[in-house]
């Protein structure tokens, strides 16, 4: 799978080691869970989307059967704010794009914390507050579809929650620049629309570089990474003995 699928960086700045339990929170489709899986770890794939957890299950077990991926994963439906696990059941935790939905963000992060063993690590991203505003403005829709995101965190902002949760937080990067001028396309010419011409085609060529990997292209996005990124990512750990 293309590193520009997925938010986490598992080569650099989150690194999963063979038998990790590993959870992915918020799994959706279930392209972090996949991705980990090639480091021959455990990953429990949790969703609250029955939906889109069938979705994930279908991906996962579609190359697993195939032999692609040596490591195994379990799907399961649950809330982020009543995790059923024991204290310290994991090594890493994945939590992309989730808590921007949570009502209780704040109980959330402290289960995250409980059920992480000390020295463990975790990746949480989140919509980049600019690219979010954008699409607020342009689209009445788009925030407010049903389950949508109910707010819009600053990266100092989750920085420092997730801090009072209790992590020592490290490093942070933004992802996803062409979608976040994807996603300006479809709320300027209709949400529920990705059929204009210009959205499509932009789709299309989104799709096409994830398979080209073309450098310039892959420059140029990285670059706007910088200033205009869908997404943020905050990499952080449990302090204790790794």
């Amino acid at each position: 799978m293309s590193s520009n699928v997925v938010n986490v960086d598992y080569w650099n700045l989150f690194q999963i080691r063979k038998g990790d339990r590993v959870l992915d929170l918020g799994c959706g489709n279930g392209r972090h869970t996949i991705e980990a899986a090639n480091w021959d770890c455990r990953v429990v794939a949790m969703d609250l989307d029955r939906e889109e957890l069938a979705r994930g299950r279908y991906m996962f077990y579609a190359d697993y059967n195939a032999g692609r991926l040596p490591g195994f994963a379990q799907f399961m439906m649950g809330d982020a704010q009543h995790l059923p696990f024991r204290d310290g059941a994991f090594d890493k935790i994945i939590c992309t794009e989730v808590l921007e939905h949570v009502h209780d963000d704040e109980r959330a992060m402290r289960e995250l914390y409980r059920i992480l063993r000390p020295g463990g690590e975790i990746a949480v991203s989140c919509p980049h507050h600019r690219a979010e505003r954008l699409l607020w403005a342009l689209s009445w829709e788009y925030w407010h579809s049903p389950g949508g995101h109910i707010r819009i965190y600053r990266k100092g902002e989750l920085r420092e929650r997730l801090s009072r949760s209790g992590f020592v937080m490290g490093a942070e990067r933004g992802r996803h620049a062409y979608q976040s001028v994807y996603w300006s396309l479809r709320c300027l010419f209709g949400k529920d629309n990705p059929d204009f011409p210009l959205t499509r085609w932009f789709w299309g060529f989104i799709n096409w570089n994830l398979g080209a990997r073309n450098p310039v292209f892959e420059g140029i996005e990285g670059a706007l990474d910088r200033v205009f990124p869908k997404d943020f990512v905050l990499y952080g750990r449990r302090p204790g003995p790794g």
